[in-house]
């Protein structure tokens, strides 16, 4: 709670800094006035006021010099350059005090008395002309040293300079007094010579300005804070020099004029004395008051503020959890749930309601309903857009509709407004929730009472009618690509199932075809000749070649719906697998005379996988290099350990693989010979069995190329089984809302 206002540099210590400057700048003018005229001979220059004395030239010139001294202690704090110039105007001052004084007190002449002026000061005052009177040079003395020590301290954080000044100060008031009421002895220091009025009264206003040179530190501090007491001081200075000077120069008055008798003139200078404070101790009271009544509005503005910036970082922190929580409410109504639950406790909402616009937007569907009785609910499942009621109207105009009170709900819902009384909603705010300019409905919070709706309410509900029309999108992308996805996947799984089944039919004639094929090569149906030989030669071939791509088909439909049951992962010794394929391709390699380089693996390195399927694929890469690689190339095998995997290498030093179809390759019936003038067979299902199969042993198969300087295929496969974390339960979030169906009949009670 705040119950003291804050010290810093407010208006009122900005206005009395000017104090300081104008009081200097006063007793430099006058300085000068006094100056020029002595020099002129202008007698109404020499006294400024009339009848007043003339100012002596000495005097003048410490006018002027102190006034400058405190113009430039006032601007020292935001100018450093000013210091060295108070500093030396400070000793000039100081030092004409020291010497006007000695003067006076010891009765010696040093010869500065009548240096400027010397025959026109002469003939005015003939004893002691020229010199000012000790109580002037006192001030002038004080004035300097406080301007010199201006900015020191003392073990309890006054400072001298304070002292010094008021000292000066006091002395001057001191001979204005004794004007006022003819007390010699008030102006003057001893028969040698007194402070002309002038004197008084420029120092008097030079010695205050040495006291504001610093306005927000020390006793001054009292009179130009921004604080109550201040204030009340600031009203009560006044009275009090007023009043008793005044009554004072009354009572003298009425004395010289006899008016009245000493007893009477003594009875009445009491009683309005006593008046006079009684007057000002009232005054003080309601300054107290006054002060009072600010402090306690201004408890209450900061208690408004500091619950207005909690209320803004609640409603900021909710915001922040319902997008976290939005980011997995998958269906609508989970969507819904999450905005009422955050929405309610923010803003203090006894109920909430969730509408979304149907899919052909001519209705709205109640998704959740919190805090209002289940029959009103099943009433208003589902309603017409064009009803009067403000759900309706937010989506209609894509604007907040706020009802305050009864009254108002009565006034724009006057249909609306008994089911609601019914329910007890006495006020109602509600936002619409839109997307890319197009509504997908409203989101509303009711209220027992009255409420006055002020921006941060509008704010806070349109943000999170924001968040929740976004998320709502994201579940209806979501469920659409669910939809697809399963169609996607029943037309995938309905593909692989003719696959496999046609494949099955077709190996029963496939090896029906090479047993008759074998009968008769081996003359069982009569003599062969070499021709006949021949062509069952190239039938058997065939036939091998169609089994291999049934085969393959198989393969694919079975990775496609899982591992197949005939992967059995365990420890594969590598150089015992890679070390028995060269015999396979032997063939190969000669027929396109190619040459082959194996670099053969660490006797002890053990792969995790499959060792029929790692043959497999390494056999698929190889016959691929082989195929693609022009006659008289290389074909290389290798195998080693990186990054706590390892890799089974095949290079070739084919014509490449073109960038744009690195990844398509892997791709079921892809080849990179699509037309009609391919050289090599197959039916591009290789690489696409040979990246499920290495994935079904937890590895990779990737490839890298440059046209003209061949390809790398690398097989990757880990080296230990890995293990697999236990998976927490989910955590399903309780909800009190009222979920309602989306299929029951409406029953509207308002006209459309």
């Amino acid at each position: 709670m705040m119950l003291a206002t804050p010290r810093r540099p407010l208006r009122a210590i900005a206005a009395f800094e000017w104090v300081s400057i104008l009081a200097g700048g006063a007793s430099a003018l006058i300085g000068v006035l006094v100056l020029v005229g002595w020099s002129r001979g202008i007698d109404g220059l020499r006294t400024i006021l009339p009848g007043l004395i003339p100012a002596i030239p000495n005097t003048s010139v410490a006018f002027i010099i102190g006034g400058l001294a405190v113009m430039s202690a006032s601007r020292e704090r935001y100018d450093e350059r000013f210091v060295l110039i108070t500093r030396v105007l400070a000793v000039a001052l100081t030092a004409l005090g020291i010497l006007f004084f000695v003067e006076q007190a010891a009765n010696i002449d040093l010869g500065v008395d009548l240096l400027l002026f010397g025959n026109a000061v002469r003939a005015i005052d003939s004893q002691s002309a020229g010199r000012p009177a000790i109580n002037s040079a006192v001030v002038m003395l004080l004035d300097g040293a406080a301007l010199l020590v201006i900015d020191a301290r003392t073990a309890r954080g006054r400072r001298p300079a304070e002292l010094l000044g008021g000292l000066a100060v006091l002395v001057t008031f001191a001979a204005i007094i004794g004007y006022m009421y003819n007390v010699r002895v008030l102006y003057s220091f001893g028969p040698q010579g007194h402070m002309a009025l002038l004197t008084a009264i420029v120092l008097s206003v030079l010695s205050l300005g040495v006291l504001f040179a610093r306005p927000e530190e020390g006793v001054v501090s009292l009179v130009a804070a921004a604080d109550p007491g201040a204030a009340m001081v600031r009203r009560l200075i006044p009275p009090a020099f007023i009043v008793p000077i005044g009554l004072g120069a009354l009572w003298l008055l009425a004395g010289d004029a006899n008016w009245v008798s000493r007893e009477a003139a003594v009875s009445a200078f009491v009683g309005a004395v006593v008046i006079t404070f009684l007057t000002l101790v009232m005054r003080a009271a309601v300054v107290v008051r006054n002060a009072d009544l600010q402090r306690d509005e201004m408890i209450l503005r900061a208690e408004s503020a500091r619950s207005a910036a909690e209320r803004a970082a609640d409603r900021t922190n909710r915001l922040r959890r319902t997008a976290e929580a939005l980011s997995s409410a998958l269906t609508p109504i989970a969507v819904a749930r999450v905005i009422v639950s955050e929405g309610l406790p923010a803003l203090s909402a006894a109920a909430s309601e969730v509408a979304v616009l149907t899919a052909d937007g001519n209705a709205l569907d109640l998704m959740a309903v919190s805090g209002l009785p289940s029959d009103v609910a099943d009433a208003w499942r589902r309603f017409p857009v064009t009803s009067r009621v403000p759900l309706a109207d937010a989506v209609r105009t894509t604007e907040p509709v706020l009802l305050d009170s009864p009254e108002e709900i009565a006034h724009r819902y006057p249909d609306l407004a008994p089911v609601l009384e019914r329910v007890n909603v006495r006020a109602m705010i509600v936002t619409p929730m839109v997307v890319d300019g197009r509504p997908l409905g409203s989101l509303s919070f009711s209220f027992s009472g009255p409420r006055a709706f002020d921006e941060s309410d509008v704010t806070f509900t349109r943000a999170l009618g924001q968040q929740c029309a976004q998320a709502l999108e994201r579940a209806r992308l979501f469920a659409a690509e669910q939809s697809a996805r399963s169609e996607a996947e029943a037309a995938n799984r309905a593909k692989t199932e003719f696959l496999a089944m046609m494949s099955h039919e077709l190996r029963t004639p496939l090896n029906a075809i090479a047993g008759y094929a074998e009968l008769m090569e081996l003359g069982i149906s009569g003599p062969v000749s070499d021709t006949q030989r021949d062509q069952l030669g190239r039938i058997r071939h065939s036939q091998r070649h169609l089994l291999g791509i049934i085969e393959d088909l198989l393969d694919l439909s079975r990775l496609e719906h899982g591992k197949p049951a005939d992967i059995e992962l365990g420890p594969v010794p590598i150089h015992d697998t890679l070390g028995n394929l060269e015999p396979l391709i032997a063939p190969q390699l000669k027929a396109r005379n190619l040459s082959y380089i194996y670099n053969p693996a660490e006797g002890g390195l053990i792969a995790y996988g499959n060792r029929a399927r790692i043959e497999q694929i390494v056999l698929n890469l190889l016959s691929n290099a082989i195929k693609y690689t022009a006659p008289g190339g290389r074909v290389g095998l290798s195998c080693g350990l990186h990054g706590g995997q390892v890799e089974v290498r095949v290079s070739d030093t084919g014509h490449g693989i073109p960038r744009e179809k690195m990844d398509s390759i892997f791709e079921p019936f892809t080849r990179l010979e699509m037309d009609l003038t391919r050289t090599t067979e197959g039916t591009g299902l290789g690489l696409a069995i040979s990246r499920q199969l290495a994935r079904a042993m937890l590895g990779d198969l990737t490839a890298r190329s440059e046209i003209g300087r061949g390809s790398i295929f690398t097989l990757t496969l880990p080296i230990n089984a890995p293990v697999i974390a236990d998976q927490p339960p989910p955590i399903t979030p309780s909800s009190s809302m009222i979920a309602v169906p989306r299929d029951a009949i409406p029953l509207h009670r308002v006209r459309m």
